[in-house]
Protein backbone atom coordinates (compact mmCIF):
# COMPACT_ATOMS: atom_id res chain seq x y z
CA UNK A 1 0.00 0.00 0.00
CA UNK A 2 1.74 3.49 -0.62
CA UNK A 3 0.99 6.11 1.73
CA UNK A 4 0.49 9.28 0.54
CA UNK A 5 2.67 12.11 2.78
CA UNK A 6 0.27 15.70 2.48
CA UNK A 7 1.66 18.76 0.96
CA UNK A 8 1.96 20.35 4.21
CA UNK A 9 3.49 23.80 2.89
CA UNK A 10 0.35 23.93 0.48
CA UNK A 11 -1.98 23.18 2.91
CA UNK A 12 -0.86 25.98 4.99
CA UNK A 13 -1.08 28.02 2.01
CA UNK A 14 -4.76 27.78 1.65
CA UNK A 15 -5.13 30.04 4.77
CA UNK A 16 -3.52 33.44 5.15
CA UNK A 17 -3.15 33.36 8.64
CA UNK A 18 -2.03 29.76 8.50
CA UNK A 19 0.51 30.77 5.97
CA UNK A 20 1.76 34.39 7.95
CA UNK A 21 2.34 31.91 11.01
CA UNK A 22 4.00 30.19 9.56
CA UNK A 23 6.57 32.29 7.66
CA UNK A 24 7.16 34.48 10.56
CA UNK A 25 8.36 31.68 12.47
CA UNK A 26 10.29 30.19 10.15
CA UNK A 27 11.79 33.33 9.01
CA UNK A 28 12.44 34.28 12.53
CA UNK A 29 13.94 31.01 13.81
CA UNK A 30 16.38 30.15 10.25
CA UNK A 31 17.46 33.78 10.61
CA UNK A 32 18.41 33.63 14.00
CA UNK A 33 19.71 30.19 14.56
CA UNK A 34 21.60 29.95 11.43
CA UNK A 35 23.38 33.03 11.95
CA UNK A 36 24.15 31.95 15.77
CA UNK A 37 25.22 28.49 14.31
CA UNK A 38 27.56 31.22 11.90
CA UNK A 39 29.06 32.66 14.88
CA UNK A 40 29.46 29.31 16.50
CA UNK A 41 31.55 28.52 13.75
CA UNK A 42 33.79 31.50 14.15
CA UNK A 43 34.54 30.47 17.53
CA UNK A 44 34.98 26.75 17.28
CA UNK A 45 37.34 27.05 14.37
CA UNK A 46 39.04 30.32 15.67
CA UNK A 47 37.86 32.46 12.43
CA UNK A 48 38.27 36.03 12.97
CA UNK A 49 40.09 35.49 15.87
CA UNK A 50 41.60 38.78 16.07
CA UNK A 51 38.03 40.92 15.87
CA UNK A 52 36.77 39.10 19.27
CA UNK A 53 35.99 41.46 21.84
CA UNK A 54 36.54 39.39 25.07
CA UNK A 55 38.74 36.31 24.73
CA UNK A 56 40.86 34.30 26.90
CA UNK A 57 39.62 32.07 30.14
CA UNK A 58 38.73 34.94 32.08
CA UNK A 59 36.04 35.68 29.32
CA UNK A 60 35.11 31.94 28.89
CA UNK A 61 34.97 31.15 32.87
CA UNK A 62 32.23 34.16 32.41
CA UNK A 63 29.70 32.07 30.66
CA UNK A 64 28.85 29.11 31.96
CA UNK A 65 27.46 25.67 30.19
CA UNK A 66 24.42 26.09 32.31
CA UNK A 67 23.79 29.74 31.79
CA UNK A 68 24.92 28.86 27.93
CA UNK A 69 22.09 25.83 27.24
CA UNK A 70 19.77 27.64 29.89
CA UNK A 71 19.86 30.28 27.05
CA UNK A 72 19.31 28.17 23.83
CA UNK A 73 16.49 26.23 25.83
CA UNK A 74 15.28 29.84 26.44
CA UNK A 75 15.22 30.84 22.43
CA UNK A 76 14.44 27.37 21.78
CA UNK A 77 10.62 27.17 23.65
CA UNK A 78 9.99 31.62 22.65
CA UNK A 79 10.90 30.71 18.71
CA UNK A 80 8.42 27.28 18.51
CA UNK A 81 5.77 28.39 21.12
CA UNK A 82 5.59 32.13 21.86
CA UNK A 83 5.95 33.10 18.38
CA UNK A 84 4.11 31.10 16.50
CA UNK A 85 0.86 31.86 19.21
CA UNK A 86 2.19 35.28 18.99
CA UNK A 87 2.27 35.50 15.13
CA UNK A 88 -1.24 34.21 14.93
CA UNK A 89 -2.84 36.70 17.53
CA UNK A 90 -1.33 39.55 15.27
CA UNK A 91 -2.31 38.72 12.13
CA UNK A 92 -5.51 40.55 12.19
CA UNK A 93 -3.72 43.59 13.25
CA UNK A 94 -1.34 43.33 10.36
CA UNK A 95 -4.47 42.54 7.78
CA UNK A 96 -6.41 45.52 9.10
CA UNK A 97 -3.20 47.37 8.58
CA UNK A 98 -3.33 46.50 4.67
CA UNK A 99 -0.86 43.66 4.60
CA UNK A 100 -0.79 40.77 2.35
CA UNK A 101 0.56 37.82 1.89
CA UNK A 102 -0.41 37.48 -1.74
CA UNK A 103 2.72 37.42 -4.19
CA UNK A 104 1.31 38.65 -7.16
CA UNK A 105 1.00 42.48 -4.88
CA UNK A 106 4.75 42.57 -4.45
CA UNK A 107 5.40 46.52 -4.12
CA UNK A 108 7.24 48.13 -6.22
CA UNK A 109 11.44 48.60 -5.22
CA UNK A 110 10.54 52.74 -4.24
CA UNK A 111 7.96 51.15 -1.78
CA UNK A 112 9.77 48.29 -0.55
CA UNK A 113 12.74 50.61 0.08
CA UNK A 114 10.17 53.38 1.57
CA UNK A 115 8.98 50.29 4.08
CA UNK A 116 12.32 49.10 4.87
CA UNK A 117 13.66 53.09 5.52
CA UNK A 118 10.36 53.06 7.92
CA UNK A 119 11.14 49.72 9.82
CA UNK A 120 14.41 51.05 10.48
CA UNK A 121 14.10 54.36 11.95
CA UNK A 122 10.73 53.21 13.55
CA UNK A 123 12.92 50.59 15.56
CA UNK A 124 15.88 52.54 15.68
CA UNK A 125 14.02 55.37 17.47
CA UNK A 126 11.17 53.06 19.79
CA UNK A 127 13.93 50.61 20.84
CA UNK A 128 16.25 53.22 22.04
CA UNK A 129 13.94 55.04 24.55
CA UNK A 130 12.36 51.25 25.34
CA UNK A 131 15.90 49.75 26.32
CA UNK A 132 16.44 53.15 28.09
CA UNK A 133 13.30 52.93 29.97
CA UNK A 134 14.40 49.20 31.00
CA UNK A 135 18.00 50.71 32.48
CA UNK A 136 15.84 52.80 34.90
CA UNK A 137 17.09 51.44 38.54
CA UNK A 138 13.17 51.26 39.46
CA UNK A 139 12.82 48.39 36.86
CA UNK A 140 16.13 47.51 35.87
CA UNK A 141 16.10 44.02 38.01
CA UNK A 142 12.84 43.06 37.50
CA UNK A 143 13.17 43.14 33.59
CA UNK A 144 16.19 44.01 31.99
CA UNK A 145 18.79 42.24 34.33
CA UNK A 146 17.79 38.68 32.72
CA UNK A 147 19.28 40.25 29.70
CA UNK A 148 22.65 41.04 31.21
CA UNK A 149 22.68 38.22 32.63
CA UNK A 150 25.66 37.46 30.39
CA UNK A 151 28.68 39.44 31.35
CA UNK A 152 30.45 38.48 27.90
CA UNK A 153 27.88 38.56 24.78
CA UNK A 154 27.32 35.76 22.67
CA UNK A 155 24.87 35.22 20.06
CA UNK A 156 22.31 33.96 21.34
CA UNK A 157 21.96 36.03 24.62
CA UNK A 158 20.88 38.46 21.57
CA UNK A 159 16.80 37.47 22.33
CA UNK A 160 17.47 35.97 26.21
CA UNK A 161 15.13 38.28 27.78
CA UNK A 162 12.11 38.87 29.80
CA UNK A 163 8.47 38.24 28.42
CA UNK A 164 7.59 42.18 29.16
CA UNK A 165 11.49 43.34 27.47
CA UNK A 166 10.40 40.99 24.62
CA UNK A 167 7.21 41.96 23.94
CA UNK A 168 7.38 45.96 24.17
CA UNK A 169 11.51 45.94 23.51
CA UNK A 170 12.40 43.66 21.01
CA UNK A 171 9.46 42.76 19.22
CA UNK A 172 7.19 46.16 18.97
CA UNK A 173 10.28 48.12 17.88
CA UNK A 174 10.83 45.36 15.31
CA UNK A 175 7.83 44.83 13.71
CA UNK A 176 6.14 48.07 14.48
CA UNK A 177 7.13 50.40 11.37
CA UNK A 178 6.22 47.72 8.54
CA UNK A 179 2.76 46.87 10.74
CA UNK A 180 1.73 50.62 10.68
CA UNK A 181 2.65 51.01 6.86
CA UNK A 182 0.97 47.89 5.98
CA UNK A 183 4.08 46.50 4.32
CA UNK A 184 3.49 43.24 2.48
CA UNK A 185 4.42 40.07 4.12
CA UNK A 186 7.22 39.15 2.61
CA UNK A 187 8.71 42.94 3.15
CA UNK A 188 8.37 42.14 6.82
CA UNK A 189 9.94 38.98 6.29
CA UNK A 190 12.95 40.63 4.51
CA UNK A 191 13.31 43.50 7.00
CA UNK A 192 12.86 40.04 9.83
CA UNK A 193 16.49 38.70 7.92
CA UNK A 194 17.89 42.18 8.34
CA UNK A 195 16.97 42.90 12.03
CA UNK A 196 17.60 39.77 13.23
CA UNK A 197 21.45 39.06 11.87
CA UNK A 198 21.86 42.24 12.74
CA UNK A 199 21.16 41.81 16.51
CA UNK A 200 23.00 38.31 16.62
CA UNK A 201 26.07 40.40 15.01
CA UNK A 202 25.81 42.85 18.06
CA UNK A 203 25.67 40.31 20.62
CA UNK A 204 28.29 37.96 18.76
CA UNK A 205 31.25 39.02 20.77
CA UNK A 206 32.79 39.89 17.27
CA UNK A 207 33.78 43.72 16.52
Amino acid sequence: MVVEIPDVVSLIQTSDRAWFVFMFSVVHSVSFFGSNLFVVACKRNNWFETYQIQSGPKAERMVTPDMYWGCVRHNLFSHFVVFPILAYYLYPIFAGCGMTTDPSLLPSAGIIARDLLIALVFNDSVFYWAHRALHHDSIYKYIHKQHHTFKVNTGFSAEYAHPIEDALANAFPTIGGCMFMGSHAYVLWLWFVIRIVETVDAHSNYA
